[in-house]
């Protein structure tokens, strides 16, 4: 179980939840090789992906809204991965939450010495997000993968979870986001 630290306010992030600091690398399965067939391209796949395009298609017609219309989910889910493999997820409101609500939140993670270096972006195309803006100005409205960059050092102190099923069994029964 991960520790929680009082980190952020709850005025800055507004959305009751459980921070979850896990390392998913450590449930590795065996990595299996395929048979050179398995990657030649034949009728039947040719079927599959026209059927998939069309009823894509057909699902875009339906669901398309001008972009004006569309709706803001009031939360979103972040997960950040930090440069050892290790992920921190958490909840935070869309309309009152900010970036620097994110990097104040990542930051209560890390030493005091390497707080400072902290750099969160999103990749590929590796985009830095800026502070000082609201998560609607930054674009991070829907749940997002960030990446915690520079030199930077997690506390010694945290509990990481290692059984990733006890990650999704939290996420799901709405410990982990709300």
């Amino acid at each position: 179980q991960s520790m929680k630290l009082d980190i952020v306010d709850d005025e800055m992030k507004l959305v009751e939840s459980k921070p979850i600091l896990f390392n998913p690398g450590s449930n590795k399965t065996s990595a299996v090789e395929e048979s050179d067939e398995f990657f030649e391209f034949n009728d039947r796949d040719l079927k599959l992906m026209l059927r998939d395009l069309h009823k894509i298609s057909e699902r875009e017609l339906r669901l398309k809204k001008p972009e004006k219309e569309k709706e803001v989910p009031k939360q979103a889910v972040f997960r950040i991965r930090f440069p050892n493999g290790v992920f921190l997820q958490d909840v935070f409101n869309t309309s009152t939450a900010s970036t620097d609500s994110l990097y104040s939140f990542v930051r209560g993670y890390l030493t005091e010495d390497s707080a400072d270096n902290l750099s969160l972006y999103q990749a590929p195309p590796k985009k830095i997000i800026k502070p000082g803006l609201s998560l609607l100005e930054a674009g991070l409205t829907t749940t997002t993968l960030l990446h915690a960059g520079g030199p930077i050092v997690m506390q010694p102190e945290l509990a990481v979870s290692s059984d990733t099923a006890d990650v999704e069994k939290t996420v799901v029964s709405g410990v982990g986001g709300q």
